[in-house]
């Protein structure tokens, strides 16, 4: 379900600061009472066929909810590298084909950990089979949308087409597309659409 709110623009309140975290997540502190208010903004992955399966559009601004699970950073890009600090276990998620996978909190954010059970990689919106319909999920406020678009080359052998290392290209949109130009066939050079990153606050 997705919800609309007011967008919430970048602080230019000199009692406001942005810290970016390892790069990857951002707080916005404001100074009240003596307290600091953080809330955090964690990138979240998005595949194109996946959102165009089974995603509902949204704008930037809108509240929205996302089953989130921990991947391994090795082939993503840093700047989508998470550190959750001081995430504690949330019990775990029964999966349909069997087994369980554990669950880890910080706050609000609630995510399904990777075979390491480090609370540390990318996180990636999955609606289709890796978690189960009972996954909580997770729900903020998206502050940036930006569509994905990767290099692609053919394999040594075969025709597939694979992604190029290090060749993401991340534009910003103010609401998520109809659709994806996925297929990199005939174009000079071979890109195309691999998905999102949606920057979500989550208070």
């Amino acid at each position: 379900m997705v919800r609309k709110v007011a967008a919430r623009r970048l602080p230019h309140n000199p009692s406001e600061r942005v810290i970016l975290v390892g790069r990857t997540e951002i707080y916005y502190e404001a100074a009240a009472e003596g307290k600091v208010n953080a809330m955090p903004v964690f990138p979240i992955l998005v595949d194109a066929w996946q959102f165009e399966c089974c995603g509902e559009p949204f704008a930037v601004g809108d509240t929205v909810s996302f089953p989130l699970e921990l991947l391994p950073p090795d082939r993503f890009s840093r700047e989508l590298h998470v550190e959750l600090r001081g995430a504690a276990p949330a019990g775990a998620v029964r999966l349909d084909e069997g087994g369980s996978r554990q669950l880890l909190r910080t706050g609000a954010l609630i995510v399904a950990a990777g075979d390491s059970g480090q609370p540390a990689g990318v996180l990636h919106e999955d609606r289709h089979g890796g978690l189960p319909d009972s996954m909580p999920r997770t729900t903020g406020v998206a502050e940036r949308i930006s569509v994905g678009r990767v290099l692609y080359r053919r394999e040594e052998e075969g025709e597939d087409w694979v992604p190029v290392p290090g060749s993401r290209i991340i534009e910003p949109v103010e609401r998520t597309p109809e659709g994806f130009d996925k297929d990199p066939e005939g174009k000079e050079p071979p890109w195309g659409e691999a998905g999102m990153v949606v920057h979500l606050r989550v208070d």
